[in-house]
């Protein structure tokens, strides 16, 4: 047996991930990069977005990201070690061919279409593959489908909304993430010919505006104002920061939608919101707020 077979499957698995590791790089512009790429190819084999995704694919650009599929990768590790005899799983490569069974088992298990996918992208990363590969069909992920950010999931209860209204309306009126919102600090307030804005730098680098909206918006920016060093000093465990950023897109898109849109400018949305049309400059100003630039995402997760 080579010295590299010595090695245990989640040591194996953590070597792969952290030469995947490209943190502080921006996702964005490689995707950028490669697009005019293939805008220069003479005679593509694969569409854009192949093309795309197959440059990003062996990078991993954010450390939550990092986090996250090493965790779900070793939910696999661990069926596998019970289901073969160490002689047959040696090797990251012996366990490929059992990748379909574990997505499957997942599925038939009622885990909802959000944790299939990043199972699926997780594995994905590890063999270095598009999903398709694995040849299982992944269930499509809709609104419906959404298990976190919720209003009463088990992390909110000992939450006070009331005790916590000043970091909620915070929240509501920046559209931060939690991290974003910890590093907060008062020379990140920006003024524009609009009002004031944070200026953030985001997932993968990726740097933004995000305007300061709502009713509350000048108790936001007293707030930071006032502040000597972080603006906040903590922010609540139990707090599901992530849930007051659709409110913080829906206060977006509601200021700029307009009633009668363009015929060129009407977003059409699929799925479980089929029939419902939106105002396209009005969602990418809410898109590009949150840090995100594809106006499925911005419509599928975060406006109502």
């Amino acid at each position: 047996m080579g010295r590299e077979n010595k090695k245990c499957l989640k040591m194996q698995a953590k070597e792969v991930f952290d030469g995947l590791q490209c943190l502080g790089r921006s996702k964005h512009d490689d995707k950028v990069q490669a697009g005019r790429e293939y805008d220069r190819l003479d005679n593509p084999t694969m569409t854009k977005q192949e093309y795309i995704n197959a440059a990003i694919r062996d990078h991993i650009y954010s450390i939550n990201t990092y986090g996250t599929y090493a965790k779900h990768n070793n939910y696999f590790i661990a069926w596998i070690e019970e289901k073969l005899p160490p002689k047959e799983r040696r090797t990251l490569e012996q366990c490929r061919p059992y990748v379909a069974e574990w997505l499957q088992l997942r599925i038939d298990a009622g885990l909802s279409p959000y944790t299939i996918q990043t199972e699926a992208a997780g594995l994905g990363k590890l063999f270095q593959c598009p999903v398709s590969d694995f040849g299982v069909k992944i269930p499509e992920r809709k609104r419906d489908g959404i298990t976190r950010s919720r209003e009463h999931v088990k992390r909110d209860y000992g939450f006070s909304l009331e005790k916590n209204a000043d970091i909620i309306n915070f929240c509501r009126g920046t559209g931060l993430r939690r991290k974003e919102l910890e590093t907060l600090r008062a020379e990140q307030l920006i003024e524009t010919p609009d009002g004031y804005a944070l200026a953030i730098r985001g997932k993968g680098g990726r740097y933004r505006e995000a305007p300061i909206v709502g009713p509350h918006a000048a108790e936001i920016v007293a707030k930071i104002k006032a502040s000597d060093g972080l603006v906040w000093d903590s922010v609540p465990s139990h707090m599901d920061v992530h849930s007051y950023r659709s409110d913080y897109a829906t206060a977006i898109y509601t200021a700029y939608a307009r009633d009668d849109i363009p015929k060129g400018e009407r977003y059409y949305c699929r799925g479980d919101r089929k029939g419902t049309v939106m105002d396209k400059p009005a969602m990418l100003r809410a898109s590009r707020a949150l840090g995100h630039n594809r106006l499925e995402v911005v419509a599928g997760h975060y406006i109502r």
